[in-house]
């Protein structure tokens, strides 16, 4: 994820005005995709523009050996780069994303103890797939968002940026189909 690598094959060009944010290696996915939705082979290509609110999604079924590294060097978005080394599969519901109200938190109609709504929970890191994220979203906007025909194709959490979670969402159609150029992308930070 992110930093001034990428391995594209000859077929791809590095987007123009375009920060690298991640590159998915789906052979290594495809055991932990529950919804056998992503192709079982060859690379996923994440970009991002200036915004956060553009970018694009390139994909290439091509093996490792077909591909040339890139080094772009920028100081933007994703500027330092994290190898992934361990994949794994668990179950995400909405009860994380709720927390108990503190004793002295100034919340209008809340007391120490309730339930409530949590806008930073699930920020904390980077997956495929689950609950959208997005800390100036309310309850009702999130879990109407995570019940559409949409599916969250990445989230780079604050786990990698520390700050904000950059969201890429496509719908099932369009995944099915391999349209990646219908993505939707966004930027949440506080």
């Amino acid at each position: 994820m992110g930093g001034p690598i990428v391995d594209l094959p000859e077929s791809l060009d590095y987007p123009e005005n375009m920060f690298f944010a991640a590159q998915l290696d789906l052979k290594k996915f495809s055991a932990f995709d529950p919804l056998d939705f992503l192709p079982k082979t060859g690379f996923l290509y994440f970009f991002i523009a200036n915004s956060g609110d553009h970018g694009k999604v390139l994909y290439a079924d091509v093996e490792a050996t077909q591909l040339t590294r890139i080094v772009r060097e920028y100081d933007r978005w994703f500027f330092y780069g994290c190898l992934v080394n361990d994949i794994f599969n668990e179950k995400e519901d909405f009860r994380s994303r709720y927390r108990y109200c503190e004793a002295g938190e100034d919340l209008d109609g809340y007391d120490e103890g309730d339930l409530i709504w949590d806008y930073f929970a699930g920020s904390e890191k980077s997956k495929i797939y689950g609950i959208y994220t997005h800390c100036q979203k309310h309850e009702e906007t999130i879990k109407a968002i995570t019940q559409e025909a949409d599916v969250l194709l990445l989230q780079i959490g604050e786990d990698f940026t520390e700050e904000g979670v950059w969201s890429v969402q496509i719908d099932l159609v369009s995944l099915i189909h391999r349209r990646f150029q219908n993505c939707r992308f966004e930027w949440g930070q506080s």
